[in-house]
């Protein structure tokens, strides 16, 4: 059976914040009860059935949105500015660069500017000049070093000659000069 109109509703509401009450009374339910009234509602086979599958979608997409992000991080990490020029030191024209070459480039200026003729034949010419930014290497290095686990944030101190011990008994010594006063 499928859902009605308010349990479809109530089902959705509650897939935004997963506060059943709240989600209970979003719906247009009465406020009396509100509590006991959401929390069945919830062990209804086809609403749970439904916000079930509804999480299990989400965790898909959160696991490919990570996965897309690995993905990225490790394209940047190993992109190669040199393949934007051609042999000569020229740039390339953007709808010539690779997929891999494009994710290394936070931004592009190009500016045109006509020169009265002063070298060319005295004829007017057209100077070209392209300014490429890509992405701090050493930043996208850090990531990949954090997703990696390579670098944490966290710090241990590991002693092995009894240090540990000595410093509980002090604090308890403390706790106890404390007590005391």
């Amino acid at each position: 059976m499928a859902l009605n109109r308010r349990q479809q509703l109530f089902a959705d509401e509650y897939l935004i914040d997963l506060n059943a009450q709240a989600a209970y009374l979003r719906a247009g339910y009465a406020k009396r009860g509100a509590g006991q009234s959401a929390h069945a509602l919830l062990k209804h086979t086809e609403v749970a059935g439904y916000i079930t599958a509804e999480l299990s979608k989400r965790k898909i997409t959160q696991q490919l949105s990570v996965e897309a992000t690995h993905d990225e991080v490790r394209a940047l990490a190993h992109s190669d500015p040199r393949s934007l020029f051609r042999e000569d030191g020229r740039p390339k024209m953007p709808h010539e660069w690779s997929d891999e070459a494009a994710r290394c480039v936070a931004g592009f200026e190009v500016t045109e500017t006509w020169k009265p003729g002063e070298t060319r034949d005295d004829e007017p010419y057209l100077v070209v000049v392209t300014k490429l930014k890509l992405w701090p290497k050493d930043n996208v290095l850090g990531l990949k070093a954090k997703i990696q686990k390579l670098v944490t944030d966290v710090h241990e101190v590991k002693f092995d000659d009894g240090t540990a011990d000595k410093l509980a008994k002090a604090r308890e010594r403390a706790k106890n000069d404390a007590a005391e006063e």
